[in-house]
C-alpha cells in the first residue's frame, strides 16, 4: 500500500485505474481494475501501491451547486510504503477567450482546475445561471446575451 496526497479541493470522486469502464461511489477495485475515491478529504488517503492513470475527477462547486467531471489522462505512480502527490481539482478557474470569424464574434468558455484539467461546462446539470456576456463602449452598453452550456 502508498498514500496519494491529493493537492486540489471540492473532489467529490477520483477515478484512476487502467480499464475503460468504471462504477460505484465508494473506494473500491471494480471488475475493470478501476479505483474509484469518494470526497477526497485534506490528507492523504491510502491506496494500493502501483501505476495508475487518473482518468476522471468530479468536483463539486457549492452546497447547493451542482456537480462538473472531467476527463483526465494523467499517470501516476504510488511507491509500496511512500507516497505520491497528485494536483487536481479546484480551485476552479474561468477562461474565456474571443475570436472573430467573418463579422462574427466566437466566444470560447474553459473552466480550468489546478492541475490544467479542463472540466465541461456541459456537463454542469441543474444549475440555472447561464453564462452571460456585456459588451461596452465607454459607459454604453451596445449588446448583452446568455447562452446555452456547451
Amino acid at each position: 500500500l502508498g498514500q496519494l496526497l491529493v493537492k486540489g479541493e471540492s473532489i467529490q470522486q477520483l477515478v484512476l485505474g487502467d480499464g475503460t469502464h468504471y462504477s460505484g461511489m465508494a473506494l473500491i477495485w471494480d471488475n475493470s481494475e478501476m479505483l474509484v475515491l469518494p470526497a477526497v478529504s485534506d490528507g492523504p488517503v491510502t491506496v494500493p501501491a502501483g501505476d495508475f492513470k487518473v482518468r476522471q475527477v468530479a468536483i463539486k462547486l457549492g452546497e447547493d451547486k451542482p456537480v462538473v467531471t472531467a476527463a483526465v489522462s494523467k499517470d501516476i505512480m504510488i511507491p509500496e510504503g511512500g507516497q505520491a502527490e497528485l494536483v487536481i481539482g479546484g480551485p476552479l478557474k474561468s477562461s474565456v477567450s474571443v475570436g472573430r470569424r467573418g463579422n462574427t464574434l466566437v466566444f470560447s468558455y474553459k473552466l480550468i482546475g489546478c492541475g490544467g484539467e479542463e472540466y465541461s461546462p456541459s456537463q454542469v446539470m441543474g444549475y440555472a445561471a447561464k453564462p452571460a456576456v456585456t459588451v461596452y463602449k465607454g459607459d454604453t452598453q451596445l449588446a448583452s446575451a446568455t447562452f446555452e452550456y456547451g
